[in-house]
């Protein structure tokens, strides 16, 4: 037998017991990066973030500003394709839509039937989200309540309508209030445009999704 093996198999055996009941620590996201939005600041941290990336950021007062902004997003796109817009279906959209008549015309609410192709038709996705996240500029976004995974990612501009009240400083955050909602098949966290820089270092928009990100936030909805 060798003894040396088994006094070092005995030594990881001892080492694994002692650990088999201690709790990790918990350090918040706030202790770890400097960073860390203040709260007071969180929507303004959020666009500047974005907009680093790439991203464009509105802030609006109220829905009626919002539909005026999701109008000019929108404009330029109608001359070129009668399909302009497809729309999730929820109450934040429609009370924007219904701000102007421009908008009932020139977007359509997206049915869960529609084939992968009628996708490229459209020159937007128009959907809200779940969190913002100031920190990073990102958006949470659960498909099943965005109309699915294909709004987000297919047309070549993705608008997301939020409110003031959905912006969080972290993704600590976040998931800490998602854990009091109903679980989704599958949730996404979408850091500004697609982009790579594989290719020669060249940093590239929309080469895996849309190649605009505009994030409208409503003050006061």
């Amino acid at each position: 037998m060798n003894t040396a093996r088994e006094r070092t198999l005995q030594r990881l055996r001892s080492g694994m017991d002692s650990h088999t009941n201690a709790t990790a620590p918990v350090i918040s996201d706030a202790a770890i990066f400097a960073n860390y939005p203040e709260p007071s600041a969180l929507v303004e941290r959020f666009g500047a973030r974005l907009v680093s990336l790439k991203g464009e950021f509105h802030g609006v007062r109220n829905v009626h500003e919002a539909a005026a902004c999701v109008q000019e997003l929108l404009t330029g796109l109608a001359a070129s394709s009668p399909q302009v817009c497809l729309r999730q279906r929820h109450d934040l959209i429609d009370l924007v839509i219904a701000q102007e008549p421009w908008l009932h015309t020139h977007t359509t609410p997206v049915s869960q039937n529609l084939p992968n192709e009628d996708f490229a038709h459209y020159q937007a996705g128009l959907t809200t989200a779940d969190f913002l996240i100031a920190r990073t500029g990102s958006i949470v976004l659960n498909s099943a309540a965005a109309g699915g995974r294909r709004l987000s990612v297919l047309p070549p501009l993705h608008i997301v309508i939020a409110t003031a009240s959905q912006v969080v400083a972290s993704l600590e955050e976040a998931f800490a209030q998602l854990k009091n909602r109903t679980p989704a098949s599958y949730m996404a966290i979408i850091t500004g445009p697609s982009r790579t820089s594989d290719i020669e270092k060249i940093l590239v928009l929309g080469a895996h999704g849309p190649k605009r990100l505009a994030v409208i936030i409503v003050e006061q909805a």
